[in-house]
């Protein structure tokens, strides 16, 4: 766990904007339990740039997570995103 949240300082120090290292970083921190982390991973790579709603909703390694009420707005965002980015090629 050490290691995600020194990778996490050294992201956020650095300024990195890489949303899909963001949620796999929020994948890892479900998997090892830590809620707060994952959620504040997965809504930084939503809000990044990462907003593949349907992979999201099936991802199993968030499973830990899905009923939380964070996960539910962060979805709503990425649902939000999806739907807006599909548009402009539909």
């Amino acid at each position: 766990m050490e290691i995600l949240h020194n990778l996490e300082n050294k992201i956020t120090e650095r300024g990195v904007g890489d949303p899909e290292a963001a949620y796999k970083m929020a994948e890892a921190y479900t998997v090892l339990g830590d809620k707060v982390a994952a959620l504040r991973m997965l809504r930084r790579s939503v809000e990044s740039g990462f907003f593949c709603y349907p992979y999201i909703t099936e991802d199993p390694q968030l499973s830990a997570i899905r009923n939380e009420p964070a996960f539910a707005r962060i979805l709503e965002v990425a649902r939000q995103r999806h739907e807006a980015f599909k548009s402009n090629f539909f």
